[in-house]
This record gives structure tokens, C-alpha cells and sequence, in this order.
């Protein structure tokens, strides 16, 4: 009942770090070469349409977007039930969820970085689904997108600081932490069946070629899009 898309680093206009495809303003590329990739998705995707982007501020805030929804309101999940409203969501190492309820016809974008998984960003969207449209879970079938890997993903100790002591369970002996075990097990316990979760199993760290990655490129990287429209 929908169109849903992942963007790579190819094809896009911007150089260096941001080669090519960066579709985000905040991280130092130039603006007139993010208008012309924003431009380009809007047009071979969207038909046109402007892709909503919601201002992500690695917390766990769900808009239900619609078309008086504010510019740049902040929020790290969107729910979409709205035909021709075309939402999308940025990374580079988080975690892009997309959800989707055939039944209801209604469909989510969630942004999860380890601070997202922490504060249960995937937990207040699915509550808010079914809220909002009765959605009930096992309905629901949750795809990951590509993200940083447990084989990639270095942290410290410090950063369970804070009440997080529970996702220590996720960092491995050798001190890499497996944000995709976690999320997996935060969409089972919110009542996702196991086998209505897929994964594309691709690490943005090891296939930095296709996609951008925040640790890879220490911190001088793009961002490519999660997208839907109904």
C-alpha cells in the first residue's frame, strides 16, 4: 500500500566527505548542492512531492505527520497515513526502521541511534500506532536498514552511564556494541512477531563505498534517506 525507498552516497552532486548523494544541511556541505540531491529524490521519487524531513535530536519524540505538520519540528519517528505526503529520515550509522501496518494502512519512519534505543524511540512509536489507529502489533512488520554493526561499533563503558545500564547486556568482550540485537529485541517486546522483522544486514562502517558512516569518516560524513509515501 506504499512506496518506501534507501538512498546511497552515489549519484548525487557534493564532494569530498559529502560525495555524493549527502541529502542533509547540518553537517558542512554546500547548500546548493544539497537543494539539487533533495531536488532530484523529490522528483525520481516522490513525483514531485517534497520529502518531510523531521529534525532529529536522537531522542524518542513520534509526530503523526500530516500536511499542517510544522517545519522542522523536532522528532525521531514519523507516522504516515496521509496519501502523497512523502516523509523521510536521515542516517549514518543509526538505525532507519520502517514499519508498516497493511491492514491499517499506516506506516512509520524511526530514526534509532544507541541514545534513540536507550530513550525506546521504537517502543513510543509502535504505542503511538496503535493509539492512534488501533494498530495492533502482530500486524506490524518492522525492516532495518543498513546501520553500524557490532563488527564496526567501538563504545566505551561511560556511555551506560545515566540509568543505561541494562543495554550493557549488548557490548560484546571486545568492547563493540550490537545496536541491532537490541532494536530487534525492543520490536519482539513490543509485540512484533520475530518472523515479521527483516533486516538488510548491511553495516554502514564496512560498506562505506554505498553508504555514509559518521565513525568511518570520523565525523565528515553525509547522510543518505529512509523514505515512504502512501
Amino acid at each position: 500500500f506504499f512506496r518506501h525507498w534507501i538512498t546511497t552516497r552515489r549519484g548525487g552532486t557534493s564532494i569530498n566527505g559529502f560525495g555524493s548523494f549527502n541529502l542533509a544541511y547540518h553537517v558542512g556541505d554546500e547548500e546548493k548542492s544539497v537543494i539539487e540531491n533533495r531536488r532530484k529524490v523529490n522528483g525520481i521519487l516522490c513525483g514531485g512531492a517534497q520529502v518531510f524531513f523531521p529534525a532529529q535530536f536522537h531522542g524518542n519524540g513520534v509526530v503523526r505527520l500530516s500536511h499542517n505538520t510544522a517545519t522542522g519540528c523536532e522528532a525521531d519517528a514519523l507516522i504516515v497515513s496521509d496519501a502523497a505526503l512523502p516523509a523521510g529520515i536521515l542516517t549514518a550509522d543509526c538505525l532507519p526502521i520502517i514499519m508498516a501496518d497493511a491492514s491499517k494502512k499506516v506506516a512509520g519512519l524511526i530514526h534509532a541511534g544507541r541514545q534513540g534505543i536507550f530513550r525506546r524511540v521504537i517502543d513510543s512509536t509502535i504505542k503511538k500506532m496503535s493509539r492512534l489507529y488501533n494498530c495492533f502489533p502482530g500486524d506490524i512488520t518492522a525492516a532495518i536498514g543498513p546501520a553500524i554493526r557490532d563488527c564496526c561499533y567501538e563504545i566505551g563503558d561511560d556511555v551506560f552511564e545515566g540509568g543505561y545500564d541494562y543495554y550493557e547486556r549488548y557490548k560484546n568482550h571486545d568492547g563493540r556494541f550490537d545496536m541491532i540485537s537490541a532494536a530487534a529485541d525492543q520490536l519482539i517486546a513490543a509485540g512484533i512477531k520475530p518472523d515479521k522483522i527483516f533486516d538488510s544486514l548491511i553495516c554502514t562502517s564496512c560498506r562505506n563505498d554505498e553508504f555514509f558512516s559518521h565513525r568511518k569518516q570520523r565525523g565528515k560524513a553525509g547522510r543518505f534517506m529512509t523514505g515512504l509515501i502512501i
